[in-house]
């Protein structure tokens, strides 16, 4: 996947997901001697990252590949 992928895809899924904070781990950025960010996705409906890929997947496919790829 390059670049112009990455946009599309965000693009895509643009309305079905939430925006997430990156937020700063002190414990993590003691322990590494580094300041260290994590993205907190449990904020999403579903509680995870995962789905990012899905939405992108099943956004990407025309509607009658997509129903014979969800089956299969």
């Amino acid at each position: 996947m390059n670049i112009i992928g990455i946009r599309q895809a965000q693009e895509r899924i643009k309305p079905f997901i939430k925006r997430t904070a990156l937020e700063y781990s002190k414990t993590l950025s003691q322990h590494l001697e580094t300041n260290v960010f994590v993205k907190v996705e449990l904020f999403q409906k579903t509680g995870s990252f995962k789905v990012r890929g899905a939405f992108n997947k099943l956004l990407s496919l025309s509607i009658l590949l997509s129903i014979q790829e969800l089956f299969c």
